[in-house]
């Protein structure tokens, strides 16, 4: 009477434990990345959201954000001196 579980029944069960991880695994990881802020900062369901200075509610960055450098820079990605 004191023999145990047979192979069979890990092997089941590991086999279970697979198939509820590929059905709700998936689910988990898309419920965990909807906290994930437009710019990939944690964002909790808890009051309203506060601009960043110098960024819009949506994210983008305005015309005040952007330097006169970095336009320069990106105009000037392709050519060679």
């Amino acid at each position: 009477m004191n023999e145990g579980r047979s192979f069979a029944f890990y092997a089941l069960a590991a086999f279970f434990g697979l198939y509820v991880l590929f059905l709700y695994g998936p689910m988990i990881v898309i419920f965990i990345l909807s906290f994930q802020g437009p710019t990939g900062g944690l964002t909790l369901p808890a009051g309203p959201r506060v601009a960043a200075p110098g960024s819009s509610a949506c994210g983008r960055a305005t015309a005040s954000s952007t330097s006169p450098a970095r336009s320069s820079a990106r105009s000037n990605w392709g050519s060679s001196s």
